[in-house]
């Protein structure tokens, strides 16, 4: 596919398809995306301050609070009392939330390995680009750029035809 002939609005189309599917096999593992997110942030740094998860996840305090709470309803995440500071609280994963998140990172492991199971030009210059360790993890910045190339490559056949 030729980049230059590439246009947004197929792109945006390919990344709203993405999410579909990532949606579908976390929902598998039984997580939504933000808890996704949540326990991915968490598996790095945990356990962690509420204000610090609110920051490196990009979301209000509000928000944070709101989905930790639906989260530790849920046994996904253990809420403690921060030991310094006593306006805070420090949230860990718990074991099932750590296997809910093995189990949402195998399925996204899957669907990259199918997505580069026929790699194309673009899919393999994207693969260069985004070519970062992930230390064991899916770069979801990675796994959005393959599927986007793919779908972008199916919109130019599809095009052609």
């Amino acid at each position: 596919m030729d980049m230059r002939k590439a246009r947004v609005p197929d792109l945006l189309d390919a990344a709203r398809t993405l999410e579909r599917q990532v949606v579908l096999l976390l929902r598998d593992a039984g997580l939504t995306l933000a808890q996704f997110r949540v326990l991915r942030q968490l598996d790095s740094t945990d356990p962690c301050s509420a204000c610090t998860l609110s920051v490196k996840l990009g979301i209000t305090k509000p928000s944070t609070t709101s989905l930790v709470q639906g989260m530790r309803a849920l046994g996904l995440v253990a809420v403690h009392p921060h030991p310094v500071d006593r306006r805070s609280v420090l949230v860990g994963c718990t074991k099932h939330g750590i296997r809910r998140l093995e189990v949402a990172l195998q399925n996204l492991e899957a669907m990259e390995q199918a997505l580069q199971a026929a790699p194309s030009t673009v899919t393999r210059a994207i693969q260069k680009l985004t070519n970062i360790p992930t230390q064991g993890h899916v770069s979801t910045t990675r796994l959005r750029l393959l599927t986007i190339s793919a779908y972008s490559e199916n919109f130019t056949k599809q095009g052609n035809q």
